[in-house]
């Protein structure tokens, strides 16, 4: 009966107190040593605001630089006080950079710790008072009275000092402590400041292609001569060295990781001692087998050679290679275990090397303008397995992706794999690569442009077709005769020398020659033609042995032979046609397509019948279906819409019939004639 009147309860247990106060005072002592930490990797800087959605909680984005030049953005939900344009205090992680927030003020940093801590140390107190007044503690030779006085002087102290520690805790960096970190301050404000007026995400500046040199001439030998290097390093650190090797390729080191546990990583393999020897070969060369010797892999793109760790897709199981002044790497490799198939993609970079060179690289393999007389040519010659097995399919998956500056050029190419077994654990790749160097040019030149002005020199015509002109723009159409297309260099100049972007235009070949519609926004004074004449091949070849396939045991045990059940691989059903109506300018097609094959179909050709409401024959178009996105597998049946142009009033229906079809494993059918 005595303890259901006793006023004592579990909360007010001092051991219960005690436990709990300790608990949260290592609470917050964990707490501000991890604020501690992420403080010492932390940036601060000034970012701009610029507007968002005004009817969600966002009220817009921020924009800010990191320590590199590299420009990212992140929502601000409700940043009061804030005008579009206006300057805002942003931090961000040293180790992870893309990720930042909006900068606080030095006590609201500590003061969920520092309330943990305070918290904890008084329940701390107050359970050593309760076990004094139960008389746990007999030798305390203080009265009630003065032990509460001590407690409140105590927590009086002690809440003064964790108000201290709130209020001179660290504050923001200054943005002066990083602008000197790069050289480019005022080129990447400007674009940032562009950027905003866009109201779009900057784009990064690490990305960002010179504007390309006049095309010079340059023999093979020149370029030869120019990326050889011969270089012995010894007990060295991996992070000097590579500063060293990057400072020499026009390149710029990062030692930023993902996150912070990988910048830590990063860090420690860079203090590693190091030693390489080069003897003719690229400075690339050195800096891929540094990576290698710590266990990183370098990432590289035309302006930054940047480090992953070994836990990253397991990229250092990878081998690369060189291929005279380019570091061939692999990117990564994927497959598809239902066909047998995939695909692996390269990386080709050059680096240190002549204006002349990056400019006739980046021009070749532009694929804006696709030639097919004097192209980058590059393809891989063939993939074997470990027994000799051909792997090698023979096309690419992909337009080719280029970037260059006047130094770097790196470019990218996926290539796809079939007859990919479970007994195929490791391929071997062998490709070519040939590009072309200018030794001759010649220069024709407008000095006075008007229309059906001609200039003519060493076979090479050139006729001014087209010239309108207005106070504030100019439009011109250039035809050529006597050279090829990716031969031709327009340039514009006006009173001040080039007309920015005047390089720029829309080319198209024909029997009568090459034309050339350019468009400027200044009335150009002369117009300047350079054609080459004569080029050099420099033919290269790379080769990548002992290549791994990261899921080869998922792989089908043995690869069928192409079938299909029928007369064709694919049948049609549901064909409908929808005519245009309102306010709706073109028809559409709706129709499914079974594939009676055991492959997969990539794409295809289909010739279309319309037809009137008698089920007579009205008019025919061919056109093409399904896309590498789109695939149809095998013994399924896939939609498709289609829009056309506007068809005849009588049209009501149409028939569909497969013209060719291409699979996943390179075989192509057609239709008998």
């Amino acid at each position: 009966m005595n303890m259901l009147h006793t006023r004592r309860t579990y909360l007010s247990d001092p051991v219960l107190l005690g436990i709990a106060g300790i608990l949260l005072f290592l609470l917050g002592c964990g707490d501000a040593f991890r604020r501690q930490v992420i403080w010492n990797d932390t940036v601060a800087t000034l970012g701009e605001r610029i507007s968002g959605n005004h009817m969600s909680l966002f009220s817009g984005s921020v924009v800010y630089l990191d320590e590199n030049g590299g420009s990212h953005a992140f929502s601000a939900p409700l940043v009061w006080g804030h005008k579009r344009g206006e300057p805002v205090n942003v931090e961000f992680r040293r180790s992870d950079p893309a990720h930042g927030w909006l900068a606080t003020s030095p006590p609201y940093r500590r003061l969920i710790p520092a309330a943990l801590i305070f918290l904890g140390l008084e329940m701390i107190m107050a359970a050593l008072v309760l076990r004094v007044r139960e008389g746990r503690i007999p030798s305390v030779p203080l009265t009630a009275r003065k032990l509460n006085a001590i407690v409140i002087s105590v927590s009086i102290v002690l809440a003064g000092v964790v108000i201290a520690w709130c209020n001179f805790g660290p504050g923001p960096i200054p943005k002066n402590r990083i602008a000197h970190n790069f050289d480019r301050q005022e080129k990447i404000e400007e674009a940032a400041a562009a950027a905003i007026r866009r109201r779009v995400r900057p784009q990064n500046p690490d990305e960002t292609e010179d504007e390309m040199p006049f095309e010079s001439v340059l023999t093979a030998r020149e370029l030869d001569a120019a990326w050889r290097t011969d270089l012995e390093l010894k007990d060295v650190t991996a992070g000097e060295a590579l500063e060293q090797l990057c400072v020499d390729c026009g390149l710029k080191f990062t030692r930023a990781g993902r996150n912070h546990h990988e910048y830590l990583q990063i860090q420690k393999a860079l203090n590693q001692r190091v030693g390489v020897k080069l003897q003719g070969e690229s400075r690339l060369v050195a800096i891929d087998d540094i990576c290698r010797q710590i266990g990183l892999w370098p990432e590289f793109s035309i302006r930054q050679l940047g480090l992953n760790t070994e836990s990253v897709l397991q990229r250092l199981r990878f081998p690369s290679t060189s291929a005279g002044p380019f570091l061939v790497q692999i990117l990564g490799i994927h497959m598809i275990p239902e066909s047998g198939t995939g695909w692996v993609t390269l990386q080709f970079t050059a680096a240190d090397i002549p204006e002349a060179a990056s400019a006739r690289l980046r021009n070749t393999v532009d694929p804006l303008f696709p030639s097919r007389h004097d192209p980058v040519h590059l393809q891989l010659a063939f993939a074997t397995g470990p027994n000799g097995e051909s792997v090698s399919d023979g096309r690419t998956k992909s337009r080719r992706t280029v970037k260059a500056t006047t130094q770097t050029v790196v470019f990218r190419e996926t290539f796809l794999l079939k007859n990919l077994t479970r007994t195929i654990d490791t391929i071997d790749l062998r490709g070519e690569f040939t590009f072309t160097l200018p030794t001759e040019i010649e220069t024709l030149q407008f000095d006075q442009p008007q229309q059906d002005a001609t200039v003519s020199h060493a076979g090479i015509d050139i006729h001014l077709r087209s010239w309108r002109m207005t106070p504030s723009s100019t439009s011109m159409v250039l035809e050529a005769h006597g050279v090829e297309a990716q031969r031709v260099t327009v340039t514009a100049f006006g009173p001040d020398g080039i007309i920015p972007g005047s390089r720029s235009g829309r080319r198209s070949t024909k029997n009568s020659g090459i034309t050339f519609h350019d468009y400027f926004e200044q009335i150009p004074t002369s117009i300047e033609v350079r054609a080459i004449t004569q080029v050099e091949p420099v033919p290269l070849q790379f080769e990548l042995t002992d290549v791994p396939l990261p899921e080869f045991e998922k792989m089908p045990e043995k690869i069928a032979p192409f079938s299909f059940d029928g007369d064709a691989p694919m049948t049609f059903s549901r064909v409908s046609v929808v005519a245009a109506a309102g306010n709706v300018r073109s028809d559409k097609l709706d129709y499914t397509a079974t594939n009676q094959a055991n492959w997969a179909i990539i794409r295809g050709r289909i010739r279309l019948d319309f037809l009137d409401e008698a089920d007579e024959f009205v008019v025919s178009h061919n056109t093409q279906f399904g896309s590498e996105r789109n695939l149809v597998q095998p013994k399924q049946t896939s939609p498709f819409a289609m829009t056309l142009s506007i068809l005849p009033k009588n049209v009501k229906s149409a028939r569909v019939y497969l013209i060719d079809a291409e699979f996943v494993d390179g075989t192509v059918w057609s239709a008998p004639e």
